[in-house]
């Protein structure tokens, strides 16, 4: 993968161990983004995922995959992620939980997925995708290394419908901007639909979680004042102040309705 179809670029600065210990205290061990293992759930709630091969697509610190084995009986999952570090905090989680045989990680270079044509029942990812600027080269790709019957499920961070507001542009432009910089490309529903249609998907359904996300976002701004000593050491003081003003940037782009975290389903017929 690119920088121009990378899931994760601009993330190589990013996921330092202050970082990444911090999203653990909000999002739970194992995990970079929202909602945890129950997250995992809703967004494979209508793909058929047990004895079923999986690659899981930015698989970060492997929270995600270990869900997918554990506890919705996938027969076998590959992380695939751009950032080392990650893939080592991934391994060692999937050690701990005895899954080694199971769950198999990959650290991939950029260019196309590096599997070979229908080599997996289905593609998942959780949240990675909005760092990825191509959603087009990636949905393609995924399209390619399904079987015919094979599912793309995916969260994703998306905003509304038409142009992009101020407000949100400026938050995205907060994102890049801070110590640990993330660079955001927001699709919208209507644009990842006709995306999905013109590769040839079927059975294409996307589900609007900004009601869910408006209240999590609120319980991860009291998490991180609560326990606000704890982000200093991890982040430094400056990092964690700022990491509280763009949670609180991101719940006022969730309550206009500009940011529309969702998830979707497709099916390669």
């Amino acid at each position: 993968m690119t920088p121009s179809n990378s899931p994760e670029e601009g993330t190589s600065e990013a996921y330092s161990d202050g970082e990444v210990g911090s999203l653990e205290l909000i999002w739970g061990a194992g995990y970079l983004s929202p909602g945890g293992p129950d997250a995992v759930a809703r967004i494979i709630r209508d793909v058929p995922v047990a004895e079923k091969v999986v690659l899981d697509l930015g698989c970060g610190i492997g929270g995600p995959a270990i869900a997918l084995v554990e506890v919705h009986r996938a027969k076998h999952v590959t992380g695939i992620d751009i950032v080392p570090r990650n893939l080592e905090r991934a391994a060692s989680a999937v050690a701990t939980a005895g899954l080694a045989d199971r769950i198999a990680l990959r650290l991939v270079e950029p260019g196309p997925l590096p599997f070979a044509d229908a080599t997996f029942d289905v593609v998942f990812s959780k949240d990675a995708l909005v760092e990825a600027p191509d959603k087009a080269f990636l949905f393609a790709e995924a399209w390619r290394i399904l079987r015919p019957g094979g599912w793309l499920v995916a969260s994703d961070w998306l905003r509304a419908d038409g142009p992009v507001s101020p407000r949100l542009q400026q938050w995205i432009e907060f994102s890049g901007s801070q110590e640990t910089p993330h660079s955001f490309h927001l699709a919208s529903p209507g644009e990842t639909r006709s995306t999905l249609e013109a590769l040839g998907y079927a059975d294409i359904r996307i589900a609007d979680e900004n009601d869910w996300y408006r209240q999590e976002a609120r319980r991860e701004v009291a998490l991180k004042e609560q326990h606000f000593p704890q982000f200093v050491a991890l982040r430094g003081q400056r990092d964690a102040e700022q990491s509280i003003l763009w949670h609180r940037a991101m719940i006022a782009v969730l309550d206009s309705g500009d940011f529309r975290p969702a998830s979707f389903m497709a099916l390669k017929a």
